[in-house]
């Protein structure tokens, strides 16, 4: 998301995926923005607790996410690396 809005001369701030596809300055860009808003929130609930042992209560991450959790993310992540692909050509 981050290299679109370089692409677009302007300057991302933050580390929330969700925020960066809403508040993108070419909202055409996203045909399905309500399907782009749902893959970002997917994957920014990883953001912390898969990052610090200590983000969940009582649990490590290891503890927490499987397998499914994995490949759900990764899916989701090629999409806009698909997306980023295509809009830099």
């Amino acid at each position: 998301m981050k290299a679109l809005w370089y692409l677009n001369d302007r300057e991302p701030w933050g580390h929330s995926i969700q925020l960066l596809v809403t508040e993108f300055p070419d909202a055409s860009s996203f045909p399905n923005l309500d399907d782009w808003i749902q893959r970002a929130a997917s994957l920014d609930r990883y953001n912390i607790p898969t990052r610090y042992p200590n983000g969940l209560p009582d649990l490590t991450p290891g503890e927490c996410y499987f397998l499914h959790d994995a490949e759900s993310a990764i899916e989701q992540a090629g999409a806009f690396v698909e997306a980023a692909q295509k809009a830099i050509g």
